[in-house]
């Protein structure tokens, strides 16, 4: 699998410029050489990212006689020793060299990009002068400028202007933060959990969106459930395991799969295979509407009688005791992930979404609705009428009735 990286240069990005004249100046002793404030802290959010931190800095004052050698590599053997870096890689040359590795050619990073298998369309380079943008950009990477105030050569036209290192890995870590988390309860689902993922990577570009994740809860799997999850997600980065140390049902799953998420809305999918992607597309399509999204049946037939009955009772009751008019409760509702993890769902029962629907509605989040297509299996009975889930239901729906009463 390729890398993703983010190039640094060192002088104003790491380390601190001198100022002359209202131009910068690279430290020229040990002693002048300073780290810039939350420098290490941004580093270390990068690398538990999942980046490779790797400098790329001219440095032309070594042939220019002006910096000795030896006082340059100390000031790397300081980067080093503080800072989470994977590599320095150095240009000794000066313009009238005409060498492939002195920004604002992209010779470094190309270098760099060689020897560690690195996806440059997927990285970023960060610097503070026009040079360093110029070879960001030559090399296909995402460009953010450091901006200290000081004149440039010529404009430094980056992808991205900010004030720090700290505020470039803020841009860079709300990039690749998932628009969408799929939260996929797993429990005993080997002949479907390829194909609900499957259904899930369908959806994504259907409803126009790009950066996901699927995280599968294997529940405490008897099949080769989790197995299959394994070897999906080592061929697809999107993919993740959690497996829980002991069975937590249905809702335990789902709150233990959104305690994991990292998506900017986060979203049910049983693994069951029982909702195609366009059925699943059309739920995200409404994401920017509201901040829930909440979807109905619009195929009940393909339900046998009884839970067509049962499903109809529980709705008008809930709404009934509470006050709403929601058309389905326990369906793939689609969460803004900040208001969700802001509620205590105390349930783990299948009233788990019920709970949480009925606690952000009356706390004033606002909800779309959107009709869609179910697939029910023919090979796999639900376990949601055995004795034991319909008790915990109607223990759940009690002691929200009466918090609800008690908090009114």
């Amino acid at each position: 699998m390729t890398a993703r990286a983010v190039f640094l240069d060192r002088d104003g990005v790491l380390n601190a410029n001198l100022v002359r004249d209202g131009k910068p100046y690279a430290p020229r002793s040990l002693a002048e050489f300073q780290l810039l404030p939350g420098v290490e802290d941004a580093l270390g959010r990068l690398k538990a990212a999942g980046f490779l931190t790797i400098v790329a800095t001219n440095q032309p004052d070594v042939p220019n006689g002006i910096t000795p050698l030896a006082v340059v590599e100390a000031m790397h053997a300081e980067l080093r020793r503080r800072l989470a870096l994977d590599d320095i890689k150095i240009c000794f040359h000066t313009d009238a060299d005409n060498c492939a590795c002195r920004k604002p050619k992209p010779g470094l990073i190309l270098e760099a990009a060689a020897e560690r298998d690195i996806d440059l369309k997927a990285s970023y380079f960060v610097g503070d002068r026009w040079r360093d943008i110029e070879a960001g950009r030559a090399a296909g990477c995402h460009t953010i400028l450091v901006d200290h105030g000081l004149a440039q050569d010529r404009p430094a036209n980056a992808d991205k202007t900010v004030a720090s290192l700290s505020e470039a890995a803020a841009h860079i870590l709300s990039r690749e933060r998932p628009q969408i988390s799929f939260v996929v309860p797993c429990y005993n689902e080997e002949d479907h959990i390829a194909g609900t993922i499957e259904q899930v990577e369908r959806a994504v570009p259907l409803a126009g969106f790009e950066r996901f994740e699927i995280i599968v809860v294997d529940d405490c799997s008897q099949d080769r459930s989790a197995a299959i999850v394994n070897e999906l997600a080592a061929e697809k980065k999107q993919v993740r395991l959690v497996r829980n140390p002991h069975n937590l049902g249905f809702g335990g799953a789902y709150k233990v799969g959104v305690s994991h998420a990292a998506g900017e809305r986060v979203i049910l999918v049983p693994g069951d295979d029982c909702h195609p992607g366009e059925s699943i597309a059309a739920v995200l399509r409404k994401a920017r509407e509201a901040d829930i999204v909440v979807p109905y049946r619009i195929n009940p037939e393909g339900r046998p009688w009884h839970r067509r009955l049962v499903s109809r009772c529980f709705t008008f009751l809930l709404n009934l005791l509470f006050g709403l008019r929601i058309p389905y409760y326990n369906g793939i509702v689609l969460h803004r992930t900040d208001l969700l993890r802001s509620i205590d769902i105390k349930t783990n029962s299948f009233a788990f979404q019920a709970e949480a629907l009925i606690k952000l509605l009356r706390r004033g989040a606002s909800y779309a609705t959107v009709g869609i297509g179910i697939v029910e299996s023919d090979k796999k009975k639900t376990t949601a009428f055995r004795p034991r889930n319909v008790n915990g239901v109607v223990r759940a729906i009690l002691a929200l009735w009466r918090e609800v009463q008690h908090s009114g």
